[in-house]
């Protein structure tokens, strides 16, 4: 008799958890982590939309990437990386073979033949 009753009250006492979980993600409007740490349904949605950030941010991380006499990716020399209007932007006027490229914020003066850069401004 002893084990029937453990069998019946373990599924509602499980019932009961995982409606108080749901409950705390909904006050919380599914931006929050619960208490077991962020696993089960809100875990899933926040790992979902990091994914979805993740894919929209490509390349090198702003302040903390561009070092003097690297070169910068092949990706980020040319189209819409290069800035035309350095002026606008309160940037020194380039060099002869070097200009003005902006990626995820940075601002990166680089020779355009081989990518090298010479300066580096983070904002």
């Amino acid at each position: 008799m002893l084990l029937s009753t453990l069998l019946l009250a373990s599924p509602l006492a499980m019932a009961q958890q995982n409606g108080h979980s749901q409950g705390q993600h909904q006050t919380q409007g599914g931006q929050g982590q619960s208490k077991n740490g962020g696993h089960g349904q809100g875990g899933a949605r926040q790992s979902g939309q990091g994914g979805q950030n993740q894919a929209k941010r490509q390349g090198p991380s702003p302040h903390q990437d561009w070092q003097r006499g690297q070169a910068v990716p092949q990706q980020y020399r040319g189209g819409n990386y290069v800035v035309n209007d350095w002026r606008s932007r309160n940037l020194a006027p380039p060099p002869s073979g070097q200009h003005w490229l902006q990626v995820n914020g940075d601002f990166v003066l680089a020779a355009i033949a081989t990518g090298v850069i010479y300066s580096i401004i983070s904002r």
